[in-house]
């Protein structure tokens, strides 16, 4: 069984910077038997950063703009567990409601335990929402339903990058990664613009008001073209290989790997250029 100080160690020896900011993308089932279980995992990584350090999970629903079809290529090509589909038993035509306090992340475990934490700030966008706890946490998500795209500018996404965060994928891959997402759109230059959804979307913050949101579009960048730039990554410094529990994990620098994708696609990359003109469909 993994122990808190255990966990807390390996992110020390990884690299985690105390005082920093940190995004954790994961599988509790990879990490393994925790002692206090998620709520272990969660305090592990909340020591490493110390009382100074901003701790954020992604808290997306980005599948209550799907229609649920599971003969479709694109069900199929999703691959998460049908519990975590917010779009199963809605209509194509029915309007999708967000609502801060009670809508469910649609991206794992861990997340959803995150959200219940207390002091966590939760930002507003319908589709593309983070979570976050620590000095600034309010700040950080402040604004993000503003974002037609969700990863664009004024996105938490950004701040990101800007505040030079490190991401932990733990159990997963870079397939994963949403922060590719801001890269693609950052590296683009707006120089195209990706179709919006179709649906009507509805945001609710946590006092039940409902909050006014613009059109939104998809995002840039392909995922499943991401782990092919883990290469590239990794020998810029951008990326290092690492454990956590049970899991292989990989700790990302956020600006490193958009300082090193913009050179890539400056270059005329093809993998950079296909993984940034790409969507996901």
């Amino acid at each position: 069984m993994n122990t808190i100080r255990q966990l807390r160690d390996e992110l020390a020896e990884a690299g985690v910077r105390p005082g920093g900011v940190l995004m954790v993308h994961s599988s509790l089932k990879r990490i393994g038997e925790t002692e206090q279980g998620a709520e272990g995992v969660l305090a592990a990584l909340r020591e490493v950063l110390g009382p100074e350090g901003l701790l954020v999970f992604p808290a997306q629903t980005y599948t209550l703009a799907h229609i649920h079809d599971p003969g479709s290529d694109r069900c199929r090509r999703c691959g998460y567990p049908a519990r975590f589909c917010l779009a199963r038993g809605l209509p194509p035509e029915a309007p999708r409601c967000f609502h801060a306090a009670s809508t469910p992340a649609c991206v794992g475990v861990l997340p959803n335990v995150f959200l219940k934490t207390p002091g966590v700030h939760r930002s507003l966008h319908p589709l593309y929402s983070v979570a976050a706890v620590g000095p600034g946490a309010a700040e950080f998500v402040a604004g993000h339903e503003q974002c037609d795209s969700g990863y664009g500018p004024g996105s938490p996404w950004e701040k990101l990058a800007e505040r030079g965060a490190q991401v932990l994928l733990a159990g997963v891959g870079l397939e994963v990664l949403s922060f590719l997402h801001f890269v693609a759109e950052a590296v683009s230059g707006g120089q195209r613009a990706n179709p919006y959804f179709a649906c009507e979307l509805h945001v609710f913050d946590r006092d039940g008001r409902e909050v006014p949101v613009p059109p939104q579009r998809r995002p840039f960048g392909y995922s499943a073209a991401f782990p092919e730039l883990q290469p590239v990554l990794e020998k810029a410094g951008a990326l290092r290989p690492c454990r956590f529990g049970t899991a292989p994990a990989l700790l990302v620098e956020c600006r490193a790997t958009l300082e090193t994708v913009r050179t890539l696609s400056g270059n005329g990359g093809e993998k950079a250029k296909q993984y940034c003109t790409e969507y996901y469909k």
